[in-house]
C-alpha cells in the first residue's frame, strides 16, 4: 500500500482522525501516540509518503518521531518525506 499524507492536516485536533481514515486504521484504534504506533508495527508492505512537512501542523514532530520509531520496528514499513 503506497500513502500520501498531508502533514498540514495532522495537527493535534485532526491527527488521529485524519490518519485512521488515510491508513484504514482499525476501529479499536486509540487515537494516543502508543495505539499509533502499535498500529504502524503491524501494517503489512507499506510505504507513507510525507508531504509539506516544511508548513506542517503544530504538534507534527511528535507524531512524525512515532511513525520513525515505527519504521525501525516494523520491516514492512516505509516513512519517506517529499523532496524539497
Amino acid at each position: 500500500m503506497n500513502v500520501v499524507l498531508d502533514a498540514r492536516r495532522m495537527g493535534r485536533d485532526t491527527v488521529y482522525p485524519y490518519l485512521k481514515e488515510m491508513l484504514a486504521l482499525p476501529d479499536y484504534f486509540g487515537s494516543n501516540l502508543d495505539a499509533l504506533y502499535d498500529c504502524l508495527t503491524e501494517l503489512g508492505d507499506t510505504e507513507i509518503l510525507l508531504t509539506h512537512v516544511p508548513e506542517a501542523a503544530d504538534g507534527f514532530d511528535r507524531v512524525y518521531r512515532v511513525m520513525c520509531a515505527a519504521e525501525r520496528g516494523n520491516p514492512a514499513l516505509q516513512i519517506k518525506t517529499e523532496e524539497a
